[in-house]
């Protein structure tokens, strides 16, 4: 059984593996300066975008020493963010708060889910800041605006209700 060429008999015999090129091709330079590239700045891009916590969460602290210090790096920060933001910190505080305070599970609970609880449990040192957390959640969710004084006023408000908490609890009284 013989098999026959499909080659010219001037192209018989041994030709090159490689491309025109040679064994260089440029292609396999592109690749290796492109995917480093890409992945650098992928990593740069990915580290520069996170969201720099610049809230105090340590269990050492007393709760009120924790969110005043808190309030006073969110005022701080007042010209610089977006109301969202702002009013999201100033809740997330007044809840971190609450939550350790009073041992009721307000990070992680919804407003609605919150009021009756606080309600329930018969804390009504914080019966203030429930009123405010339904406008602060139409500011963080709904887009609303504020004004800088309210955003004043309900920082003071914060500072009033964690004095006053904090007195109470001075004089062992449960909240």
């Amino acid at each position: 059984y013989l098999v026959g060429s499909v080659l010219e008999p001037e192209n018989k015999g041994l030709s090159p593996i490689w491309g025109p090129y040679g064994f260089f091709n440029w292609h396999y330079l592109l690749y290796l300066l492109i995917i480093p590239v890409g992945l650098i700045s992928y990593f740069l891009f990915k580290k520069l975008s996170e969201d720099k916590t610049v809230l105090i969460e340590e269990e050492q602290m007393e709760p009120a020493e924790e969110a005043l210090k808190n309030l006073k790096i969110l005022e701080e920060k007042t010209a610089e963010w977006d109301w969202n933001k702002l009013y999201t910190s100033l809740s997330y505080i007044c809840r971190r708060y609450m939550e350790r305070k009073a041992n009721i599970p307000a990070v992680e609970t919804t407003t609605s889910e919150l009021i009756p609880l606080i309600k329930k449990k018969g804390l009504s040192l914080f019966f203030p800041l429930t009123r405010q957390f339904p406008e602060w959640d139409l500011i963080k969710f709904a887009d609303a605006e504020s004004t800088n004084e309210q955003f004043d006023k309900d920082i003071a408000l914060v500072r009033t209700v964690i004095d006053r908490t904090e007195k109470e609890g001075e004089s062992d009284v449960p909240l």
